[in-house]
């Protein structure tokens, strides 16, 4: 609507659909990845409030900085940015729109997206 797109909202949503196709491969990925962490994970019995407390923090630590981890987030990227290409093209034909439109329309909540993923792939929040 900002850019004067035409087109309708249907065919936006199946731009949108398409568009998460890689989605799947890129779960499937991560569900492999988050196996193998979980499978080398061992959790102790905690019984009172305080030990769970430090057990989940413990876990919450050594998943954060699991090099795994960081590899699962890193592929959510790839296919995120790979998602994120069918979008712009198919809003671009879709709505009639120029490429640095659609490059915006898109780019702009994915790129706040990956920023965010990246921030705190890193631990600064």
């Amino acid at each position: 609507m900002i850019f004067k797109g035409e087109g309708s909202l249907a065919r936006t949503l199946e731009v949108t659909g398409y568009g998460f196709l890689p989605q799947i491969f890129g779960g499937i990925i991560g569900a492999f990845i988050s196996y193998q962490i979980i499978s080398n994970l061992t959790i102790p019995i905690a019984r009172t409030p305080e030990e769970i407390t430090a057990v989940t923090e413990n876990l919450t630590g050594m998943l954060v900085s699991d090099p795994l981890a960081q590899v699962a987030a890193l592929v959510s990227i790839i296919f995120l940015i790979w998602s994120a290409n069918i979008w712009i093209f198919g809003l671009k034909h879709a709505h009639n729109l120029s490429m640095r439109d659609a490059i915006l329309t898109v780019g702009i909540p994915v790129g706040l997206y990956i920023l965010y993923t990246l921030i705190t792939l890193a631990g600064w929040l």
